[in-house]
């Protein structure tokens, strides 16, 4: 430890000058100190001289330098596959008892030496050695990334990872560039040898279908070692076959696709389950069984497109709702529309109207009252818009002005949940093109995008949506959805997020109110660990959103156990979160107070099992392989864990010592502050004490 100077340290010689004189002349004319004792002037002026020289060093701002030196063991990262798939082989009471001890000896054996750090992974990365095999997802990229967040810039001597190889969500790890400097000894868990195994592959079908029509449904099989034998496809609905093929295997490495159709002949979802049978002994009887689910409905939504000239705008609409078989959508010019408008179930007003010709359609949509969506662009006429909306929406206009502009999501929007993908990445939305105007409305509504000014919110309106029950609308104010389109292809890699973000807006829309005033918005099936967030709202007697209510939900499972849960208040809409729950059908009862009123809402839903960790019943050894090839590692199996502590100990990994400075002012130790203060009381006091002032 030393001290440094803020200024140059020639500045002490002026300092120890200047106090030097200013106590010799305070002091050398004193006779009434001398007459006391020669020595007492003396004595006087040293006080005065070390504290005039202390409180002017003090200016020079001082620092004290402290050196601290840190050694860094080597790390050892132990890493232990803990998906349902390590139990697929045919030792599975080796990986539930065994394989944990020997690798809590292994990292207790090696760490007088190295520090070891245990983990276990599914598709997330876990601090601990907790082995259960419940995972019900493997992320081998995901553990990388995780690494490398980790140990980035330490002292990581080599990494000993744990797994089949086996994965089915990110990336394959061998294509993702290191940064981490250390060797990846792999041990291959599961079975490599072949095995007899029947297994269902995939289940392809619609989510949708109607009453009366046939649906298809696409199985793949597959089947290894079992060449020459026979099998059976069955599915059954409610306990009922409706399907069922017979066949023979013919090729060790088997593979197979059914196609079939089946009837949808009763509402409502439903639940088809598919068996894969063989006279052959297997190990894994997991993958022989799938289901799958489809919601027949009696009739299709139709939504109708009116658009005043042909627009990318409105190819980017039909395309995101034709996605939905649950919609029947049909485009039309606005002049040459002349279909019933009751048949409808909403409608898509595209820069309409443009002209005074197309302001009867406008009126008639709204006397019948049927829900409608209006994008405003460049050829929508503004004061015809003002004259045929009048009582609901205004518009204030320049109309000889246009104006580019980006959006942002509106933070409090609650009617649906927004994609926060979208959220994330609405900055590189490209801008909307519109006439120059303002928005207002006598409507209750919600602001579902807003203007950006410069970087600041304006909070103006852009996309907005009625929260009155009955008929819905919405306004969009702008023109340059297709540019959106093509940015999210550019994010994400598919339309499929922006899609979906428009499907939102018009499946809030079309939703049936009338005079129902508690709406409930669940799916009819869910994937197994998915969280179940469920929107609900309740309107006043003057059909107005309120959150002065309180919604109970009553969750009922196969086993006809009951739990109880309390939707909570966001803005106007209320939430509830259900977590994860596990596979199987459930029924609901929701039940809305509201004062004196009570509004209940009966439903089902099904939660589908996920057998992604039945697929693939055989170690990927090469995977493996690879990995620990391509990091200067080895590939060992489990009962080589001696060798591995061998070979990282023949490594002789060096720990590294990490030299650091501190700084800090030296103004901030009080025990010099405390001398001068003693300095200067002591003067002061015999100066006193002797009659001197």
């Amino acid at each position: 430890m030393d001290f440094v100077l803020s200024y140059s340290p020639y500045w002490l010689l002026l300092i120890v000058l200047a106090s030097a004189l200013i106590s010799y002349w305070l002091y050398k004319s004193d006779k009434l100190l001398r007459e006391q004792s020669v020595w007492l002037p003396r004595i006087l002026a040293l006080f005065r001289f070390l504290s005039l020289s202390f409180i002017a060093f003090f200016l020079l701002e001082p620092l004290i330098r402290t050196e601290t030196r840190e050694v860094q063991q080597p790390i050892i990262a132990i890493l232990v596959d803990n998906s349902e798939s390590i139990l697929n082989g045919s030792d599975s009471s080796y990986y539930k008892s065994d394989l944990p001890n020997q690798i809590s000896a292994l990292a207790q054996e090696i760490g007088d030496s190295y520090e070891v750090e245990l983990y276990t992974f599914d598709d997330e990365v876990k601090r601990d050695l907790v082995l259960d095999y419940s995972g019900k997802m493997t992320d081998l990229s995901n553990v990388l990334n995780d690494l490398e967040s980790r140990y980035y810039n330490r002292n990581l001597a080599a990494v000993i990872l744990a797994s089949d190889g086996n994965y089915n969500k990110g990336i394959n790890p061998i294509y993702l560039q290191l940064s981490l400097n250390a060797p990846f000894y792999t041990v291959l868990l599961g079975d490599t040898g072949k095995i007899s195994d029947l297994a269902i592959k995939e289940i392809i079908n619609n989510s949708i279908s109607f009453l009366g029509d046939e649906f298809p449904v696409e199985i793949n099989l597959s089947g290894e070692g079992m060449n020459g034998e026979d099998y059976t496809l069955e599915i059954t609905n409610n306990g009922q076959k409706v399907f069922e093929q017979k066949g023979k295997i013919d090729n060790e490495q088997w593979f197979k696709t059914v196609k079939l159709f089946l009837p949808a002949n009763k509402t409502g979802v439903q639940r088809y389950n598919v068996t894969l049978r063989s006279s052959s002994e297997e190990r894994v009887k997991q993958n022989n069984n799938g289901l799958f689910y489809i919601t027949i409905l009696d009739e299709r939504l139709k939504i109708a497109i009116i658009t005043s000239a042909p627009h990318p705008d409105v190819a980017v609409w039909a395309k995101a709702l034709k996605k939905n078989k649950n919609y029947e959508l049909s485009i039309f010019e606005a002049d040459k529309f002349n279909q019933n408008i009751n048949d409808f179930s909403l409608f898509i007003l595209y820069q309409v109207p443009s002209k005074i010709s197309q302001i009867g359609l406008i009126d008639q949509i709204k006397s019948a009252k049927i829900p409608y969506l209006l994008q405003i662009g460049l050829n929508t006429n503004i004061n015809l818009l003002n004259q045929v909306l009048d009582g609901e929406y205004s518009f204030k206009s320049e109309a000889t002005v246009k104006e580019d502009f980006k959006v942002l999501f509106n933070n409090s929007f609650s009617l649906f949940t927004i994609d926060q993908k979208l959220v994330e990445n609405q900055f590189s939305f490209p801008p909307l093109t519109a006439p120059f105007i303002s928005l207002s409305s006598s409507q209750v509504y919600q602001k579902l995008l807003t203007k950006q000014i410069g970087q600041m919110d304006s909070e103006l309106p852009v996309w907005i949506l009625s929260e009155s029950a009955y008929p819905k609308s919405g306004i969009i104010v702008g023109e340059g959805l297709w540019r959106w389109s093509v940015n999210a292809y550019s994010v994400f890699g598919n339309h499929n997020v922006f899609d979906d973000f428009l499907q939102q807006s018009v499946k809030f829309l079309i939703r049936k109110g009338g005079n129902n005033r508690f709406d409930l918005d669940t799916e009819k099936e869910y994937f197994e660990g998915t969280r179940i967030k469920l929107n609900a709202s309740l309107l006043n007697p003057s059909m107005e959103r309120t959150s002065e209510g309180s919604i109970g939900f009553t969750l009922i499972n196969e086993r006809n156990e009951n739990f109880e849960y309390a939707f909570v208040e966001s803005g106007s809409n209320y939430l509830l979160d259900l977590g994860a729950l596990e596979a199987g059908d459930y029924s609901f009862k929701a039940l809305a107070e509201l004062g004196e009123e009570r509004f209940t809402k009966n439903g089902k839903f099904t939660i589908k099992k996920m057998m992604l960790e039945q697929k693939d019943t055989r170690a990927n050894l090469a995977l493996m392989y690879q990995w620990a090839n391509k990091t200067g590692g080895a590939l060992y199996f489990p009962d080589q864990l001696n060798e591995i502590q061998a070979k990282i100990r023949e490594n002789d990994s060096p720990s590294i010592s990490y030299q650091s400075e501190q700084f800090s002012d030296m103004i901030r130790l009080s025990w010099l502050m405390f001398i001068i203060v003693l300095f200067l009381s002591i003067e002061w006091f015999l100066r006193r004490f002797y009659g001197s002032y």
